[in-house]
């Protein structure tokens, strides 16, 4: 029980940071390649 807490948690922190990452790599592309604008 105390494992799947435990794997649960970590699985958490995981998304939390991946997501955080990918929203910074979003940041440093619009700073990058807003000149050209893709959108």
């Amino acid at each position: 029980m105390i494992l799947f807490l435990m794997i649960g948690i970590v699985f958490l922190g995981i998304v939390i940071y991946i997501s955080a990452w990918m929203r910074s790599i979003k940041k440093e592309n619009e700073r990058l390649f807003g000149k050209y604008s893709f959108r």
